[in-house]
């Protein structure tokens, strides 16, 4: 059994569905959902060789590691420094698009002060990499209370002028 411990969670599990495929009186509630450890002891325990199954092999080309990889995969190039000033100016020359690096209106602060809301110069850095970096992704992690939220819809306001068709998907731990 030690000689399964090579194999990758994934592969187990295509020879656990296969072999329940061909025993189907045989039921394993929730088998998809549990760790490695104890899917190796299901092969175990209904003595299930992976070797006899096909086996899918692991993916050759893994997903991309740097954005230089992610420009080749997606067959992006960084936006040059004209194309940048160009991009900014159409951006702010239509009607549509209103600048959200400014505030428009004011807001009611903790202390109870009106004041406009303005970005940070860590915040202004990383949207324009993002957008000026072509990508259609990015994953953002700062300090508490850095403006991390206000950085996900500033950039998400971007992409979504950008990429209209697209969603935007926001992943923040849970609050303590």
């Amino acid at each position: 059994m030690s000689n399964y411990q090579s194999f990758k969670v994934y592969q187990i599990k295509s020879a656990i569905q296969q072999w329940i495929e061909k025993n189907q009186n045989v039921k394993l509630p929730g088998w998809k959902s549990v760790s490695k450890d104890k899917l190796l002891k299901i092969l175990k325990q209904f003595k299930i060789n992976p070797f006899h199954f096909d086996i899918p092999q692991a993916n050759p080309n893994p997903s991309v590691k740097t954005i230089t990889d992610a420009r080749k995969k997606y067959n992006k190039k960084p936006y040059s420094e004209p194309e940048q000033e160009s991009f900014l100016l159409n951006l702010n020359n239509n009607p549509r698009y209103q600048n959200p690096l400014q505030s428009l209106e004011q807001y009611v602060n903790k202390e109870g002060k009106k004041e406009y809301v303005s970005l940070q110069p860590h915040q202004i850095k990383f949207i324009k990499q993002f957008v000026f970096s072509n990508l259609r992704g990015t994953i953002a992690f700062h300090g508490v209370g850095s403006g991390k939220t206000l950085n996900a819809v500033v950039c998400s306001y971007y992409y979504l002028k950008m990429y209209p068709n697209n969603k935007v998907i926001v992943i923040v731990s849970n609050s303590k």
